[in-house]
């Protein structure tokens, strides 16, 4: 009767356990990555808040900062930079109280809300203006928020 070699079926079983264990270790390491970079994204929306005149503003809703990469605005598809040139194409006499615009690298905190623009009432007709802002999270993942919105009229 033959041998059998435990020996080398336990050297063969640690391998193996061990290789599983490198496997699980790489698997559990992404997943932690993943679920980090989900936690720290930004989520940026608009709100307009109706007082004694209208308000824009952009709340940042996720947990991790939002780093602006790019900032515009259109109505009717030409591209403007500022609030105030922007209304004054709907409308020669129509001025903007408050207008904010963004830079590169100027950062939108986590929860934090800031005040785009006062939208002006009494505009001669309504426009579809649409905000572009292109942003960047502490990752670099890029995101892009596009928003519209008719106004005037």
């Amino acid at each position: 009767m033959a041998k059998f070699n435990y020996t080398k079926l336990n050297s063969i079983a640690i391998l193996i356990i061990a290789l599983s264990a490198v496997a699980v270790s790489v698997w559990q390491v992404n997943l932690t990555r993943a679920h980090n970079r989900l936690t720290v994204q930004p989520y940026l929306d608009t709100d307009i808040k109706i007082d004694e005149g209208a308000i824009l503003t952009i709340k940042n809703k996720g947990q991790g900062a939002a780093q602006v990469t790019y900032f515009r605005l259109e109505l009717n598809g030409q591209e403007f930079e500022d609030w105030s040139v922007l209304f004054k194409a709907i409308d020669e006499n129509v001025t903007v109280n408050l207008g904010r615009t963004f830079e590169k690298d100027d950062v939108i905190g986590a929860n934090e809300e800031l005040v785009l623009c006062t939208l002006p009432s009494g505009t001669s007709g309504p426009a579809k203006i649409t905000i572009i802002i292109g942003y960047q999270s502490i990752y670099d993942e890029p995101f892009e928020f596009k928003t519209s919105f008719s106004w005037g009229g």
